[in-house]
C-alpha cells in the first residue's frame, strides 16, 4: 500500500510512540549541547512553529495543533531546563508570511528569506547586550 505525503504527515502518533520520540529528541539534544559547549559556544533553540500558520490555508488547523503545541512545548520546556535560549518565532511568521510564501508546506525562496531576517534580527539584539 502507497501512502501520500500528506496521509504521512497527518499521521497522529500514538501517545507512546510521542513520548518516545520526546525522549530520544531530549537525549540527542542534550548531547548537542554537551558538544557544542565543549568547544566554546552556545546552542540557541530557534521554533520555526509551522511556519506561518495562519497564512497556509490548506493546513486542517484542527488536525495539527495538538502536534504544533507538543512540539513547541517540547523544544520550549528543553530549552528551559537546560539553560538554552529559546526563540520562538511562530508569531513573527504569522506576521509577516502570505500564502505564497510556502510551496508544498515548505517556505520559497522569498519565505526563507523573511525566516533569515527574522533570525538575523535576534542575533544583533543577541550580541548588541
Amino acid at each position: 500500500m502507497i501512502i501520500s505525503r500528506r496521509e504521512i504527515l497527518v499521521r497522529r502518533l500514538p501517545h507512546k510512540e510521542d513520548l518516545l520520540m520526546a525522549k530520544a529528541s531530549k537525549e540527542i539534544l542534550k548531547e548537542a549541547k554537551n558538544y557544542i559547549e565543549s568547544n566554546g559556544g552556545e546552542l540557541v533553540m530557534i521554533y520555526l512553529g509551522w511556519g506561518g500558520w495562519n497564512s497556509k490555508e490548506y493546513i486542517d488547523k484542527v488536525k495539527y495543533e495538538k502536534t504544533h503545541h507538543l512540539q513547541k512545548n517540547l523544544v520550549r520546556d528543553f530549552s528551559i531546563k537546560n539553560n538554552i535560549r529559546f526563540y520562538n518565532l511562530d508569531k513573527d511568521i504569522d506576521k509577516l508570511f502570505k500564502s505564497g510564501d510556502h510551496i508544498d508546506g515548505h517556505f520559497s525562496d522569498y519565505g526563507y528569506k523573511l525566516v533569515s531576517n527574522i533570525i538575523s534580527r535576534y542575533i544583533k539584539e543577541i550580541y548588541s547586550k
